[in-house]
């Protein structure tokens, strides 16, 4: 009879630790989950952000060729390509850092720039120019880091 009043009034201390256990389990399992979509969030974040300054300077490049006078690319190596412009200026674009002119083409204080390369053939007859860059985010490390590359191929004026 004593037995049956216990159990009436409420429950065991062995049923509240199994409660909160999985109540404690269940909460691991959805910080998990929320931890990795942040992080994942974040890659996608950085990973934008290097393709968009990355393709801003290769589209800077493509224009400036673009405009180049026949025939007017004097240097073209892995790291320096150096022609004339319609306005018969000589502009120059060097890979360590990424400069026109002198002028940085992008942020290195946000972009790390690994890879960079020009590559001329053709330049006697109809001159094919591909430029290939390759970086990766300076704040982010680790599993948020993301690396990007954007390449462009410019086909030179013949007239």
């Amino acid at each position: 009879m004593f037995k049956d009043n216990f159990k009436a009034k409420g429950f065991t201390l062995i049923e509240m630790l199994v409660v909160v256990a999985l109540f404690a389990g269940l909460a691991v399992l959805v910080g998990s989950m929320v931890g990795s979509s942040m992080k994942g969030t974040k890659k996608s974040e950085s990973a934008m952000k290097v393709r968009a300054e990355l393709e801003n300077a290769v589209s800077i490049f493509e224009r400036s060729l673009r405009e180049a006078k026949k025939d007017s690319v004097t240097t073209c190596n892995s790291n320096t390509i150096t022609f004339t412009d319609q306005d018969d200026l000589s502009v120059t674009f060097t890979c360590s850092p990424l400069k026109k002119n002198g002028t940085e083409l992008i942020n290195s204080s946000n972009i790390n720039l690994t890879t960079c390369s020009f590559d001329c053939t053709n330049l006697t007859t109809k001159g094919v120019v591909v430029i290939t860059l390759t970086g990766s985010s300076a704040s982010s490390s680790g599993v948020e880091a993301d690396i990007a590359t954007v390449s462009a191929r410019v086909v030179l004026r013949n007239y």
